[in-house]
């Protein structure tokens, strides 16, 4: 993964002080300015919530698409980042190399051949529904989420214990893009479904059902998903 990055997009974007390149791209600038914005206010609650952004409402900056998965962290370390700092590079590299060793894995898992392990990176890592995303909308370029998904749903027919780890994939797609826990949690739906189809009973599924969406919601609210959205445009 990290080879076929650097041999298309090259190194220049994992120079954390380098945003020209942000401004050129989709809509890599809203998210870029929606971290710069949160970073620079002063923590509240919800840990996610912005004051300026949409001054004076405020509004959270999961809106702008951020990566609360590291825009939270990173906020956290603020003081000893520079004054000009973007991880959106950092992200693109983390999701190829992810997106390569997660379609090994499933490879393997479903096949136990490693030449199709080997060869998988070059057909995930160069699928063009992955590098569009790349710089157009960097934060849906984090697909390894919905390998992650599937490659838990492949483990969890083998061995039923891989389940309890579903929250914690859950919990990483909402801080990665909303879309994505959609996507998780219909991966999700089908380890259940086959899970009530071997041995008929309602109660594991209601359970497992039960924490996963009360685990998310919360993590949700914690971060403030469920706080006011502000339109910052109007025509011209």
């Amino acid at each position: 993964g990290a080879i076929f990055f650097y041999l298309i997009y090259g190194t220049g974007t994992l120079d954390t002080g380098r945003v020209d390149w942000l401004f050129n791209l989709g809509d890599n600038a809203q998210h870029y300015l929606g971290w710069v914005f949160y970073r620079n206010d002063p923590w509240t609650f919800p840990i996610g919530f912005s004051c300026s952004l949409g001054y004076p409402t405020g509004t959270c900056m999961c809106f702008t698409d951020s990566i609360p998965l590291l825009a939270i962290p990173f906020k956290v370390i603020s003081y000893f980042l520079p004054a000009t700092f973007q991880y959106f590079g950092l992200w693109t590299l983390l999701n190829f190399i992810l997106q390569g060793a997660l379609a090994s894995l499933i490879l393997f898992e479903v096949s136990r051949s490693r030449l199709s392990a080997f060869s998988a990176p070059f057909f995930f890592c160069l699928a063009d529904i992955f590098l569009f995303r790349v710089f157009r909308y960097t934060p849906l370029s984090g697909q390894w989420i919905v390998l992650l998904a599937l490659y838990l749903y492949f483990l969890n027919k083998r061995d039923s214990r891989w389940n309890k780890y579903w929250p914690l994939v859950h919990g990483m797609a909402v801080l990665i893009q909303g879309y994505f826990f959609v996507m998780t949690f219909v991966v999700f739906c089908g380890t259940l479904l086959e899970g009530w189809l071997k041995d008929r009973r309602f109660m594991p599924v209601i359970r497992q059902l039960a924490v996963s969406l009360a685990s998310t919601a919360l993590l949700m609210w914690v971060v403030g998903f469920f706080s006011d959205a502000v339109d910052m445009s109007d025509a011209g």
